[in-house]
């Protein structure tokens, strides 16, 4: 699950920009549309409200779900190529995940003077 913290980031992510990572060539705001036949560019983007939209195929979006359309992914795996092309780290990010499994390993003891510590659990149960 994707927290609604990394979505909006994920949403507030310039169109254009992620339009470029996917491969799309843009032109005055134009780009070919991916979803049909075009010769003629279709897909029209809005910087200003942040989304884009095919005025033959009547598609359209934010950055996720532009993304979602091109590469034929679902909205989690969508949320995780984005965040991963724009360096947002994300609950499948390796870097994050080595940071919630090290704060799930530690746990906080009481001294005799009342001073918590910090103490790694492998530690724990070893001593």
């Amino acid at each position: 699950m994707i927290p609604d913290a990394i979505v909006d980031r994920l949403k507030a992510l310039p169109i254009e920009e992620v339009a470029e990572r996917l491969g799309m060539t843009i032109e005055r705001h134009s780009a070919l549309c991916f979803m049909h036949n075009d010769h003629v560019p279709s897909l029209k983007f809005n910087v200003s409200r942040n989304i884009y939209r095919c005025f033959v195929c009547d598609k359209g979006g934010g950055p996720i779900r532009l993304v979602q359309e091109y590469k034929a992914l679902p909205f989690q795996e969508s949320c995780v190529w984005l965040a991963d092309q724009f360096n947002i780290w994300h609950p499948g990010d390796k870097i994050y995940l080595k940071l919630v499994r090290r704060a799930e390993r530690k746990r906080c003891l009481p001294t005799n003077n009342g001073v918590m510590i910090e103490l790694d659990t492998e530690v724990l149960t070893w001593l």
